[in-house]
């Protein structure tokens, strides 16, 4: 696959990983045993993680496998940090879901020069109302760049 991966990133490389899109998904495994974890969202089956990273066609550049029972930003975190420095390029966006909205997510994507989009999430707050918003440009970017 990366064979594949590095022909695909010959041509124009900088425009397609220009916004990077990251999502985590359940896998769910009877008689698995590797980081199979039980989850209670999946009403306690046996599932783990996989957190993908991809480019603005869809094609993913990073995956992670990881347990069932953490957050989507602990695994991004994963992600980013396995993610081989030849998919590196200079001006990069990421957009997330607000799953992915945590402090810690933020300042490693500042660390590693990422400007970021990422949906607020309202929890833990008792007044919606500060929630902080997207500009306008910001807004159009996530929606044009969305799947």
């Amino acid at each position: 696959y990366h064979e594949i991966l590095d022909k695909y990133f010959l041509v124009d490389k900088d425009t397609k990983l220009k916004y990077q899109y990251t999502d985590t998904t359940f896998i769910t495994n009877l008689n698995g045993k590797d980081k199979m974890t039980l989850c209670g969202l999946m009403r306690a089956k046996k599932v783990c993680r996989i957190s993908a990273i991809t480019d603005q066609s869809g094609i993913p550049f990073s995956v992670v496998l990881g347990a069932g029972n953490i957050n989507d930003s602990v695994i991004v975190l994963e992600n980013l940090a396995e993610m081989p420095l030849k998919y590196q390029v200079k001006h990069k966006t990421i957009l997330a879901d607000s799953a992915y909205d945590s402090n810690k997510l933020r300042d490693k994507l500042k660390e590693m020069n990422y400007t970021y989009l990422i949906k607020k999430n309202k929890r833990n707050l008792t007044d919606i109302n500060k929630i902080p918003k997207m500009t306008s440009d910001e807004e159009k970017i996530y929606i044009k760049n969305s799947f």
